[in-house]
């Protein structure tokens, strides 16, 4: 499995690139799968984390593909 991760990227845009994917006829569950992870303030470390979206697939080349086209 190969994980993309995009930095700064809204659940907008997040569910934008999941409906590009399949659209493109990967299917989730089967080609991919994603996480979205929220931005917040972690109190413990004092410091904020921005928003973010991570992407496994399930075949290198599809993650190559999405690297080169979605980033």
């Amino acid at each position: 499995m190969t994980d993309i991760v995009i930095a700064n990227c809204n659940v907008d845009q997040t569910l934008n690139l999941v409906r590009d994917l399949r659209q493109q006829g990967f299917v989730q569950g089967q080609d991919f799968d994603f996480v979205y992870q929220q931005g917040g303030y972690d109190y413990d470390k004092g410091e904020y984390y921005s928003p973010q979206a991570r992407f496994m697939f399930y075949q290198p080349s599809a993650a190559t593909w999405f690297a080169l086209t979605k980033q």
